[in-house]
């Protein structure tokens, strides 16, 4: 069965991806060949919310030396949105997220945001949104790369901080005061 013009086009931008993108959304040609593109749609931002997650918890035990049992817990508590992880990932890398990134999130969550509110959104748009997740996570990517040397779509389980990592309670201690929810 051939593939329409807009599907076309996000397996294109799929194959063009960086490899670590490709992993970490490999099940789009496959979600985009059998169903229709709101599945894909939200299997992008599922993905995109584990790299979100990921990266402040690598950040944390990296940088912040924070126990990774705790940063987890944090992070999975938080389940941070964009406006939160950009938030977020400013309170841990110090650094703020570009506009040329912020924008290309930011314009694919309003279609998203349409689209979960039962609002008219065409097949050729959904196209257009996936393919703009992958050029996200290519360009977050690179930033957060650039910026702390960590791959937010990539494997971040064994990433270690320099050293020891504090205990439990002083990392409680730490994250209460950088603005994190602590249970």
């Amino acid at each position: 069965m051939a593939l329409s013009a807009a599907k076309q086009a996000v397996v294109d931008a799929y194959n063009e991806a960086t490899a670590r993108t490709k992993e970490h959304f490999r099940h789009v040609p496959s979600l985009i060949e059998q169903y229709k593109p709101e599945v894909a749609v939200g299997y992008v931002f599922d993905c995109a919310s584990a790299a979100h997650n990921a990266t402040i918890v690598a950040g944390l035990v990296t940088k912040h030396k924070a126990h990774r049992a705790v940063a987890r817990e944090v992070a999975v508590f938080q389940e941070c949105a964009w406006d939160e992880f950009h938030y977020e990932y400013q309170t841990v890398f110090g650094s703020v997220i570009p506009e040329a990134v912020s924008i290309l999130f930011g314009e694919a969550n309003e279609l998203r945001r349409a689209l979960l509110s039962g609002k008219r959104v065409s097949s050729k748009d959904q196209c257009g949104l996936i393919i703009q997740m992958l050029q996200y996570a290519d360009a977050l990517d690179e930033f957060v790369y650039a910026d702390a040397r960590i791959h937010p779509f990539a494997d971040l389980s064994s990433a270690k901080p320099r050293g020891s990592s504090l205990d439990k309670s002083s990392t409680r201690w730490v994250l209460k005061g950088m603005g994190f929810p602590i249970l």
